[in-house]
């Protein structure tokens, strides 16, 4: 059985209690309580919802599906997908719409942004973006639904972290390709004048030349073939033949990266960053990659000091393979709290700029403190233990990469002067890409 068969399979047998040995097929699925888990689900497919799309089915007259690459979460706003394109015989990626979400992502202020900002000599197809190959629009019984041609990006670094907890996790070098990329984009956006405004690992998607020129016989033997399931027989109702059109005729799982994680491949930064906008302008609140003015100031104007906070962020969750300063049970407070962990505490003049006091936020008290200092957490996390403590020297643990104490210092030196309380006091992203950590900064220019 495939990767990309097996995950499905076991969600499958683990909800529905099925045994190991049982042959799945369309007629033996109980119902559709677990498809949600699985797939987009049907619901999301109505007027205004999702475009039906099948494998086997070609799209715009030109791309021909092969396999669902993944669905948008939470919301289920697009569904994404392996296609060849007949007329060059490449592999590429269809990212399609819902309908209700089609004009806004077509037509809204960070669309045309970066429309411009790819035809500009800073944003250039050769850059550090997911390469943009076309965008055209699909009529179906559900609505009109916007359809973008991209490079195909198989998985997100975050994703692909979580499932290489416990292995091998990024080496040195894949870190920092993975962040010379992340700043080189930044930085092109700053210079055209715009701000990214929500970078974080998932943000960052892995690229393949093989994939891109595979045949499909070469993909199946990859892959496996694509598990579906009737559509008909997970409604158990009319509702599919009652809607004509408005419902896929399978209900398709997702692709398993991890067969492809073996071919050769490349960071990219994804397309369409939906929060592009020009510094000063307020911007929907962050999560875990938010500087501290962020958190502490409400509805404020996001800047390119806010972007590389950000920046600091994902190379420290790549590093150590944990997100630095998460929120807690949606509690921004505890996010601070780690922070001054990490840190140290907020400066006097910041918390009467911000208004602030040790009083206006609590620790949760279930959080434990992390007790170490930016410089000793990330040794904790490079090291099993200290090379001091050690006669064979630094001895790595499984899950994270192994960085030479050279470059363990480097590291450091950049991520303090990153994570800067007061937005003055932080490089900027042509500052950051000129550290030493950085070895290629021929890049520049």
């Amino acid at each position: 059985m495939s990767s990309s068969l097996s995950k499905f399979v076991r969600k499958v047998r683990n909800i529905t209690g099925l045994e190991s040995s049982t042959n799945l097929d369309e007629k033996r699925l109980p119902g559709p309580e677990y498809v949600p888990d699985m797939d987009e689900g049907t619901q999301s497919y109505r007027v205004g919802g999702l475009c039906p799309i099948d494998v086997g089915s070609q799209i715009l007259e030109k791309y021909l599906v092969l396999y669902k690459l993944r669905f948008q979460r939470p919301r289920h706003e697009s569904t994404s997908w392996l296609a060849r394109d007949v007329d060059s015989s490449e592999i590429v990626q269809l990212d399609v719409f819902k309908a209700d979400a089609s004009k806004n992502m077509a037509d809204g202020q960070p669309a045309k942004l970066f429309r411009d900002f790819l035809m500009s000599s800073k944003g250039s197809q050769a850059g550090p973006f997911q390469n943009v190959l076309d965008e055209a629009w699909i009529k179906s019984p559900n609505g009109d639904h916007l359809c973008r041609v991209l490079e195909v990006g198989f998985v997100d670094s975050h994703t692909w972290n979580n499932m290489m907890s416990g292995k091998e996790g990024y080496t040195a070098d894949e870190v920092r390709e993975q962040a010379l990329t992340l700043a080189l984009g930044t930085l092109q956006l700053h210079e055209h004048g715009l701000v990214h405004g929500r970078i974080c690992s998932d943000n960052l998607v892995f690229t393949s030349a093989q994939v891109r020129t595979s045949s499909e016989q070469d993909l199946v033997k990859l892959l496996g073939e694509p598990f579906k399931v009737s559509t008909m027989e997970i409604t158990k109702s009319a509702r599919a033949s009652e809607h004509d059109g408005m419902l896929p005729q399978h209900m398709v799982a997702e692709l398993d990266p991890v067969e492809l994680m073996d071919l050769d491949h490349v960071t990219r930064i994804r397309a369409f960053p939906p929060t592009v906008s020009k510094p000063g302008e307020t911007l929907p609140s962050q999560t875990r990659q938010a500087s501290p003015e962020a958190r502490f100031e409400k509805k404020r104007s996001y800047y390119s000091s806010d972007d590389v906070w950000a920046v600091g962020c994902v190379i420290l969750e790549l590093v150590t393979g944990i997100v630095p300063f998460p929120d807690y049970y949606s509690s921004p407070n505890n996010a601070i709290a780690r922070m001054e962990d990490i840190l140290g505490g907020i400066p006097q003049h910041l918390q009467q700029r911000w208004r602030i006091s040790h009083k206006s936020f609590h620790r949760d008290p279930s959080l434990p403190r992390l007790r170490k200092p930016l410089r000793e957490e990330v040794r904790e996390r490079l090291y099993a233990k200290d090379p001091a403590e050690s006669e064979k020297g630094p001895t790595k643990p499984p899950d994270f990469p192994f960085f030479s104490e050279e470059e363990y210092e480097l590291l450091v030196d950049l991520l303090e002067q990153i994570f800067r309380y007061d937005p003055e006091e932080r490089p900027t992203m042509r500052d950051v890409l000129k550290h030493p950590w950085f070895v290629r900064k021929d890049q520049l220019g």
